[in-house]
């Protein structure tokens, strides 16, 4: 199975928590993980995976033959997956998204309200939710997470 992990940024230098997730994946052989970025983070973590980044790479997701797609994309924090919830949707892949704080807390608020509306179209779509906290899972619900996604 090839994962590819998904966010906007590099790992910051206080994202320690998803650097340890990565870690996970180093070793395994069944699974071929890669992180995916958009733009670099000031002092960022060194990556314990394969990873690239930039635009052209985003956008050249789109068209490449489906062998090359990974099976899965797993997006870190809700804001991070509005930017390849079009790509998944496009091409049909599946997407898995973990949220870790401020993407429940105060991102839905922003921009009148409408991020709230967006991740209505991300619960719908996305196969699973994964939730740090169970606060924070309660969060999601009210959110209009449907529970048996997380």
């Amino acid at each position: 199975m090839r994962i590819l992990h998904f966010k906007y940024k590099s790992l910051g230098p206080c994202e320690t928590f998803i650097e340890r997730q990565l870690r996970l994946f180093r070793h395994l052989e069944d699974i071929k993980a890669d992180f995916f970025y958009i733009k670099n983070t000031p002092n960022e973590l060194p990556c314990p995976i394969d990873s690239s980044s930039g635009w052209i790479k985003y956008f050249r997701l789109f068209v490449v033959p489906r062998e090359q797609l990974p099976d899965v994309i797993h997006a870190h924090f809700g804001s991070n997956a509005l930017l390849i919830l079009v790509l998944t949707c496009f091409r049909k892949l599946p997407l898995v998204v973990s949220f870790y704080g401020h993407d429940v807390g105060s991102f839905p608020k922003k921009n009148l309200g409408l991020n709230r509306f967006f991740y209505h179209f991300l619960f719908k779509y996305c196969q699973a939710v994964i939730a740090m906290t169970e606060p924070m899972s309660k969060e999601l619900i009210a959110l209009g997470c449907p529970s048996d996604k997380i």
